[in-house]
């Protein structure tokens, strides 16, 4: 005859012992929130390494999870544009699973683009150059980019028309310079030679 109650009372116990070794097993799989620490905003796809060898990213909301974790594991943050945050695996199992990260801003060196089209430090360029600041933009206030052009001495500017500007450096003419705004052409040959003024269609306070 079988014992119905004592059946039960086993079942219940297996079942509770289940849970338990569930429950320890999310415990070992701590679920992590990386985060701004000024913002709060959640940070995508912060590089975390564990010890060196295990390698996780967050995701879009800044979770991830990290298993086998251990007291002694060395737990490294890093992220473009915030400081390296190192943490060990007890703080981790203490509780500690909001971590925030600190901006780090940095300052990027002053680059020249020019007709070569790859990057190169101004001291490096073998030939004239010539810049305008920002405060001689302010200082001399001009209409349009063509009387700003002229005001330097060095590039003489064609007007054929009011308000027109037409930069001629050592003789060639529009059609045979380059114009480019952050990379972009702003001035094409294919339309006519000779003359054109597109210099004049960029804002020079813009510049």
């Amino acid at each position: 005859m079988l014992d119905i109650s004592l059946f039960t009372s086993r079942a219940v116990f297996y079942i509770a012992g289940l849970l338990i070794i569930a429950n320890f097993a999310f415990a070992q799989s701590n679920n992590i929130i990386v985060h701004d620490q000024i913002t709060g905003e959640p940070l995508d796809q912060v590089l975390v390494t564990q010890n060196k060898t295990e390698i996780y990213f967050t995701n879009a909301r800044g979770q991830l999870i990290i298993k086998n974790l251990n007291p002694g594991d060395s737990i490294v943050f890093t992220s473009l544009g915030y400081q390296i945050k190192t943490l060990t695996g007890d703080s981790l199992l203490s509780g500690n699973h909001q971590i925030g990260l600190t901006p780090n801003p940095f300052n990027l060196d002053e680059v020249t683009v020019s007709a070569n089209r790859f990057e190169e430090p101004s001291d490096d360029i073998p030939y004239q150059l010539l810049q305008i600041s920002k405060n001689e933009i302010k200082r001399i206030s001009p209409d349009n980019s063509g009387d700003l052009l002229q005001s330097t001495g060095m590039v003489n500017v064609q007007k054929s028309q009011a308000g027109g500007g037409s930069p001629v450096l050592r003789g060639f003419e529009a059609n045979k310079i380059l114009i480019v705004v952050d990379g972009i052409r702003m001035n094409s040959a294919i339309y006519r030679a000779g003359h054109l003024q597109n210099v004049i269609t960029i804002d020079p306070l813009l510049l």
